[in-house]
């Protein structure tokens, strides 16, 4: 728990850490998100972009997105947009991993298992 407050909506009252759905996770949250079906809106536009865009995504997750977006008052526009801006900064991120290998000539010049 990283304080007393909700990491969904950042002004509840946390009642207890929970897994986000789908996503390997934990996060605090308050009733009043528990009850609106409302995850926190960096996982959920981040794990959004992972999988291509929200057309690629399955219909339980897509009622987590309308869910999130509605309890915190966010549009499908700025959802949309959130997922474009996550899914270049991902795209740059394996270029210049691959950069990196390339220079290197090393299969993983970042040292990861």
């Amino acid at each position: 728990m990283s304080g007393p407050f909700c990491d969904v909506c950042g002004t509840g009252t946390t009642v207890g850490v929970f897994c986000v759905p789908m996503v390997a996770m934990s996060v605090a949250y308050c009733q009043q998100c528990i009850d609106a079906n409302a995850h926190p809106w960096d996982i959920v536009v981040g794990n959004t972009a992972c999988i291509g865009s929200l057309d690629q995504a399955n219909d339980e997750w897509r009622e987590i997105v309308e869910c999130t977006c509605r309890h915190l008052k966010r549009t499908m526009a700025e959802f949309n947009a959130a997922v474009t801006v996550s899914a270049e900064n991902l795209d740059r991120a394996f270029e210049a991993m691959e950069e990196a290998r390339e220079k290197t000539g090393d299969e993983d010049p970042f040292g990861l298992p």
